[in-house]
């Protein structure tokens, strides 16, 4: 031990290794040339090294990577989300219901869900109903029924169901009362077909908006269920000081809610050509 004492007193303190980091990291430069080699860097996609996450780590590749087990998670909480908001937009109650539910946190329907069917499927094998099955003791197992309970989280949380359900209303009456559906419908023809086909511009609307408020809870989600990703690691950079990652994973978050509306737009001007007239 007092080996170690010794050996620790041998290394330079914080005042002594100030001057050295700040050089290193370029924190003794003008704020005017840190700010313009920050933008170079940016727009060349160096987005700098992990301090302590993964010390040396290129920042890109670590958002790149675990963005990719992160983006197909958010895109189909996202059509989740609009799709209850369809289906469920026709019934008063039950939005009324589904708004108070989504009003919950994150982390507390993840612990709620969570609990509750690890609750249920212990009574169950108590009373002889089952085997243990091979999810149980969640968030631990890693099995698609935690990717489910992940999903539903990200659906549920985003506090705007019920503003998602009335648009989604919106969209229905006002296509519902379009002179060609009208025309469509005297034909006799597939009505079904003709809006499903009208409704995928809405649909994809609704879907990139959803997409920022869902980026946010993808930080809880991932973290509170034990899942790896984008969230998950955002939130350890965070904890470890990790500003470079932090700020890299915030940009690259700021990238994905701009493309999603710019694919939305994308899609619009490719199934109506009109809308091509206004842009």
């Amino acid at each position: 031990v007092g080996d170690n004492i010794f050996a620790d007193l041998g290394r330079p303190n914080a005042d002594e290794l100030r001057p050295s980091l700040a050089a290193e990291w370029g924190l003794d430069r003008p704020l005017p040339a840190r700010v313009a080699t920050a933008a170079i860097r940016a727009v060349s996609l160096d987005l700098g090294e992990s301090l302590t996450t993964r010390p040396g780590a290129p920042v890109l590749d670590l958002a790149l990577e675990q963005g990719g087990r992160s983006l197909p998670r958010v895109a189909a909480a996202a059509l989740v989300a609009v799709l209850a908001a369809f289906l469920l937009s026709q019934h008063g109650r039950v939005r009324r219901a589904l708004s108070l539910l989504s009003a919950l946190p994150a982390v507390i329907m993840a612990l709620v869900l969570v609990h509750g069917l690890n609750a249920l499927c212990w009574a169950a094998i108590a009373a002889g109903g089952f085997a243990r099955p091979a999810w149980f003791a969640l968030p631990a197992e890693d099995h698609p029924v935690r990717t489910g309970v992940a999903l539903l989280v990200l659906a549920l949380s985003s506090n705007n169901l019920a503003h998602l359900a009335s648009s989604a209303r919106a969209d229905v009456d006002r296509l519902l009362a379009a002179p060609f559906v009208e025309a469509e419908r005297a034909r006799g023809g597939a009505l079904l077909l003709l809006l499903a086909r009208h409704l995928v511009v809405p649909v994809s609307r609704l879907a990139a908006s959803q997409v920022a408020a869902l980026l946010g809870s993808l930080v809880v989600v991932e973290h509170g269920l034990g899942l790896g990703g984008a969230g998950a690691l955002f939130y350890q950079a965070c904890r470890l000081r990790d500003w470079p990652l932090a700020a890299g994973l915030a940009a690259l978050a700021g990238v994905a809610v701009a493309s999603a509306s710019l694919l939305a737009d994308l899609l619009e001007l490719a199934v109506d050509p009109r809308s091509r007239g206004s842009r």
